[in-house]
């Protein structure tokens, strides 16, 4: 098993650091920037969803957390999907 500390956008529309395991994530793909307070600030970000069928939007752009993934658990697709 493999872990990622990760920014989440949470409900407040703030980052909020969680633990994710990335052995449970299926797909991640591209997510439109979203408004963080304070400010709101335009942040890059992209969408996971885990084989338990949950999303969340990361606050880290799409080839950014592609490269963290491909570090941590092997080959990512174009598409997203994990290999």
């Amino acid at each position: 098993m493999s872990f990622l500390s990760v920014p989440i956008y949470n409900a407040s529309l703030q980052s909020e650091e969680r633990i994710i395991n990335s052995s449970f994530i299926e797909e991640i793909k591209p997510h439109a920037d979203v408004p963080v307070s304070p400010g709101p600030v335009s942040t890059p970000s992209c969408e996971v969803r885990f084989y338990t069928d949950r999303t969340v939007v990361v606050l880290i752009d799409f080839g950014t957390m592609k490269d963290r993934l491909n570090a941590v658990e092997g080959i990512v697709t174009v598409e997203g999907n994990l290999l």
